[in-house]
């Protein structure tokens, strides 16, 4: 008995080296470095696909290289959406689209192969757990796997985690004489003569040149930034008053009575927009009403404004102690 199996194993041999038989079976090649990074991994959610992998074996005219990825849903991806190494023709299908076929009509090297699939229309599974995608490479364009690999990604019930903090509304407003003191708020212009223009002082006298007396400081962050408004009437005695300057001008005159200020940009960096009627040199007053002297529109560190007053009088100006309180007040717009 030993000896016919020795003799028919014999033969076998034989007949192989003969006409060429090869009695050992190829296995299909592993594919290597391997990976799909993700754009999203929570159940349900459109995420891309940036796959890498590399080939051991080039691809002859006609092969083609199928991936599969199952119980994901790619019922709306278009092969617009696909792209590759080597600009193969891309074709879907299976259940959802989930077979991806690239076919290389030229062939494609061995080596390094990319493949990406746009998250616009590409829906994870339903079900948390890790998928499989497997990757099969026909070389030879004979319907059969040649190389294959597997790329193992988790689907998620969550993949985000959300982080909260809250910044609380800062505002910053102040308003003070020029040496930046609270202590009395108060500025002079001494005594008004007539032919003579005088600008108040934070310390009692006034002067004859124009000086900043007064200083606001705003600083906020609003969203929308701030609005600074001012409100009071014109220097008043009794029943006596000094006409307001109605309107602006860059040059107050000792013709009539006047009474008004300007305001030019001080310290700082984040300044907002100072209204017409009291920027460049301007002085104005909207006697009695509310006006608006500063605006900005998005946050602001803390800036300063300077704020110049002028006055005169005229020989028929009646004899008195005028005075006046003008009302600032900052509108944060969060």
């Amino acid at each position: 008995m030993k000896q016919t199996f020795t003799k028919i194993a014999s033969f076998a041999v034989a007949f192989a080296m003969v006409f060429g038989v090869n009695l050992l079976t190829a296995e299909a090649a592993a594919l290597t470095t391997l990976s799909n990074n993700m754009s999203r991994q929570k159940v349900g959610e459109n995420s891309s696909h940036d796959i890498d992998f590399t080939i051991p074996n080039a691809i002859s005219a006609g092969g083609t290289i199928l991936i599969t990825f199952p119980t994901f849903d790619f019922s709306s991806v278009v092969t617009g959406d696909v792209t590759a190494t080597g600009s193969p023709t891309v074709t879907l299908g299976g259940t959802n689209n989930t077979e991806v076929t690239l076919s290389y009509a030229s062939g494609q090297a061995a080596g390094a192969i990319n493949v990406t699939i746009a998250d616009t229309n590409a829906l994870n599974p339903s079900a948390s757990g890790n998928e499989v995608i497997t990757v099969e490479v026909d070389t030879d364009n004979d319907s059969t796997v040649d190389d294959s690999g597997e790329i193992t990604v988790p689907i998620l019930e969550d993949d985000q985690i959300v982080v909260k903090a809250k910044v609380d509304q800062v505002l910053f407003f102040d308003v003070r004489d020029a040496t930046g003191g609270d202590d009395d708020n108060m500025v002079d212009f001494g005594t008004l003569t007539a032919g003579t223009l005088r600008y108040a002082t934070d310390a009692a006298g006034g002067t004859g040149t124009p000086t900043a007396s007064a200083e606001l400081e705003a600083g906020t962050n609003a969203s929308s930034g701030y609005t600074i408004a001012v409100e009071g009437s014109t220097l008043t005695s009794g029943s006596d008053t000094i006409d307001a300057i109605a309107s602006a001008t860059t040059t107050p005159s000792t013709a009539a009575e006047q009474f008004g200020f300007t305001v030019a940009t001080g310290a700082g960096s984040d300044h907002g927009t100072i209204d017409a009627n009291y920027a460049g040199g301007n002085y104005f007053l909207d006697d009695g009403n509310v006006d608006e002297v500063v605006s900005r529109t998005t946050p602001a560190a803390q800036s300063t404004y300077d704020i110049t007053y002028v006055a005169n009088a005229l020989t028929s100006t009646p004899a008195g102690n005028y005075e006046t309180a003008l009302t600032y007040t900052m509108t944060a717009n969060f």
